[in-house]
């Protein structure tokens, strides 16, 4: 009877003990993780709901990252494209200055000063066609480069996207290759070139300005949904800190008060053996 005794009471203390460390090792885990749900035992259901929203976290996160990069290479081509519309005005200004009289005779030194600065120009042209690249890809070249931007917000259904493209800015495609201003006309078709010239860049402007318009809009979008996604799984997964610390705290006075009580009747057990033998 004793010993039917003892195992009883050292099997209820046992119980009680497993029950409050095992309370107090979550508490321990939430507080240090900051975490409600450490496993899928804790909450299966809100745990599959939690991994779900972390799983499209992530890949809003790689949506967004490939916009930055698409903004990156708009921002470098629209930055030469820039660059070039100086180089073809100030191409302009020396076709205006040769095609005029007052530049002196055809092959003078007036005009063939200006047709020197006029080339240099050109091969200025040719350097930001052939040299300006993005992420090893050449920006403009000889047929121009073209990225392909997912807009799609709907992780399971990506299908959405645009296509950038940019379009060569090479002496050729230009229309100024092989030409000079050592004469009245063959300066007066540059500058009806150069304005030509200057009119496709401006397009090409146009157009990537509208695609990084369109980008950035869509940043935004994506943006206030990782905001509310991070939102929804924070307040499903995150620890409630006053809360834990109030369990860890009770677990931890039910685990001291356990061992006690172990204690206490393992020495009861011993003490009415002693009395009976």
């Amino acid at each position: 009877m004793v010993a039917i005794a003892q195992y009883f009471g050292q099997s209820q203390a046992l119980t009680q003990l497993k029950h409050s460390e095992n309370g107090l090792q979550q508490a321990f885990d939430r507080l240090s993780s900051g975490e409600r749900l450490t496993q899928s035992s804790d909450d299966t259901l809100d745990f599959q709901i939690s991994s779900q929203l972390r799983s499209d976290i992530k890949a809003y996160r790689e949506l967004q990252r490939g916009h930055f990069e698409s903004v990156s290479f708009l921002q470098v081509a629209e930055g030469h494209l820039e660059e070039m519309n100086n180089v073809l005005t100030r191409i302009a200004e020396l076709a205006t200055q040769a095609a005029s009289d007052t530049s002196g005779l055809d092959n003078s030194n007036g005009k063939i000063a200006l047709d020197a600065e006029y080339q240099s120009l050109l091969e200025d042209i040719t350097q930001i066609n052939d040299e300006v690249r993005f992420s090893n890809v050449t920006v403009f070249g000889s047929s121009g480069s073209a990225i392909t931007v997912n807009l799609t917000p709907d992780v399971l259904d990506a299908t959405e996207s645009m296509q950038v493209s940019t379009s060569s800015i090479s002496l050729s495609s230009l229309g100024l290759a092989t030409t000079d201003l050592t004469t009245e006309a063959t300066a007066s078709a540059v500058l009806e070139q150069v304005n030509i010239a200057i009119e496709q860049v401006n397009r090409q402007r146009g157009r990537l300005g509208t695609a990084a318009i369109r980008i950035m809009d869509n940043m935004d979008y994506l943006e206030q949904r990782l905001v509310n996604m991070q939102g929804q799984e924070g307040a499903i997964r995150d620890a409630d800190i006053a809360d834990e610390t109030v369990q860890l705290t009770k677990y931890q006075i039910l685990n001291q008060s356990n061992v006690s009580v172990l204690a206490q009747a393992n020495l009861k057990a011993e003490s009415v053996l002693q009395l009976l033998g």
